[in-house]
């Protein structure tokens, strides 16, 4: 049997000898982006979840395994391809990502995109929080989802930038509901430096702990072009619910997760670069 089948090969004719010599070498070469996924920032499970962070992406997999939920990269290029549809604009876009906090379902990253055209006078650019439920990816959490409506306002009439925008205002009364009060200062525009958006309840990170608080932070876009790309946070600390003590306490010891306050010692200066240029 081995003898008939060398002579069947030795029968092949020349020019199959040659493709199968050189078909290796035929094969198309895959460009830079397609041959890495980029260098490990930072891996880890939460709530079951599995979280990459890496310089080419942020993606999370659900317990079960199997499809990604969430492609921190796939939501850029659809992100791209809607300003850009047919990719002739001569559009420059650009976006870069760092992983702020893990605790439970919720992650938090900060996005500062870049978008640059033939003809414009400059730039736009714009840094803001995101804030994801792993649970619930396609609606982002608010920070009433996770504390209690008064705790939250109550902080939020606390902080001194929203105190300083409440005085400018002049309502007559008082906000009595967080909705009531981000819609008042969606009104205010008394500063370059920050503005407030309607989404502010959604732009969150968990920074540290601090006795039977959690150190928030809020994320705040720049209140005019002049500043466009800067980010403002805001800090307000919340009394952290029965239902959040044990994902804040493994977030703290970075056993599952980690807190604001160690992204620096993680992310060693490394960030998420996503980018598309013209054709």
């Amino acid at each position: 049997m081995q003898k008939e089948r060398f002579r069947l090969i030795q029968a092949l004719p020349g020019w199959i000898w040659s493709f199968l010599l050189l078909a290796p070498f035929m094969l198309p070469i895959p460009t830079l982006a397609q041959a890495t996924l980029g260098k490990p920032i930072w891996k880890g499970n939460s709530a079951g979840y599995q979280v990459q962070w890496t310089t080419a992406d942020l993606v999370a997999l659900p317990p079960a395994g199997g499809k990604p939920l969430f492609s921190a990269r796939a939501m850029a290029l659809k992100d791209f391809a809607e300003v850009d549809p047919q990719g002739k604009s001569g559009c420059e876009q650009s976006r870069e990502l760092s992983m702020l906090s893990l605790v439970g379902t919720i992650v938090s990253y900060q996005q500062a995109d870049d978008l640059s055209c033939p003809g414009t006078a400059h730039p736009a650019a714009q840094t803001r929080y995101q804030t994801l439920n792993l649970a619930r990816p396609a609606q982002p959490p608010l920070l009433t989802d996770l504390f209690s409506e008064a705790s939250v306002l109550k902080s939020l009439l606390a902080e001194p930038t929203i105190r300083a925008a409440l005085r400018d205002l002049k309502p007559a009364k008082l906000p009595s509901t967080t909705r009531q009060l981000v819609a008042l200062l969606t009104q205010w525009s008394g500063a370059c430096d920050y503005s407030f958006s309607k989404d502010l309840l959604s732009r969150f990170a968990f920074h540290h702990l601090e006795g039977g608080n959690v150190a928030m932070r809020i994320g705040l876009s720049h209140g005019c072009e002049a500043m466009r790309g800067k980010l403002y946070p805001l800090g307000i600390l919340l009394p952290i619910p029965k239902a959040m003590r044990l994902p804040l306490m493994k977030a703290q010891s970075r056993q599952a997760g980690f807190l604001m306050k160690d992204q620096r010692r993680i992310a060693q200066k490394k960030v998420t670069i996503i980018a598309v240029t013209p054709k």
